[in-house]
């Protein structure tokens, strides 16, 4: 299980999912 920290550095891997309020949610992809 991932601890928190790491899902923090994790919120913007591949511009697909954010953390927020400790739940990661699916949002559009950040393209260039």
């Amino acid at each position: 299980m991932h601890s928190m920290e790491e899902y923090e550095s994790m919120k913007d891997y591949s511009g697909f999912y954010k953390v927020i309020k400790k739940e990661a949610v699916w949002i559009y992809p950040i393209l260039p």
